[in-house]
């Protein structure tokens, strides 16, 4: 994946991601509303992993693999919340994390997509700072 590709994918992750955590902080809105952006975002998040491996070997930098590693991490961290079959969609994912009797508070909720948002950001930015 070219880097320019790869800055374009972790922009959109990281806008869709800002979005979900003002959505949360609001819920003003149900989950369901949005289930295509939310689809999205998480087959977004999964595909790109390989590739973010790759570009962190590739680059040899330490900073970069430290965030690529916790990347990885939320993406484990969320999968293994709940088995397979609960979570075809991320919407699905969200609501039984978010909204079931077992879910997070929303104060974690936000502390999550925050911590996976200023992630992806911390990550657009090194990825951009090596493309220069």
């Amino acid at each position: 994946m070219q880097e320019s590709n790869l800055i374009r994918s972790l922009q959109y992750l990281e806008d869709t991601g800002r979005y979900m955590l003002t959505e949360v902080r609001a819920r003003d809105r149900k989950l369901s509303t949005h289930d295509g952006d939310f689809d999205t975002w998480w087959k977004f998040y999964k595909e790109l992993t390989p590739y973010l491996i790759g570009y962190a070997a590739q680059q040899n930098n330490e900073r970069i693999n430290e965030l690529v590693t916790k990347y990885q991490q939320h993406m484990v961290h969320l999968e293994n919340s709940l088995p397979t079959a609960d979570h075809a969609s991320f919407k699905s994912l969200l609501s039984k994390l978010f909204g079931g009797p077992n879910s997070l508070s929303r104060d974690e909720q936000e502390l999550l997509l925050e911590d996976i948002s200023n992630n992806v950001g911390n990550l657009l930015y090194q990825v951009k700072i090596n493309a220069e």
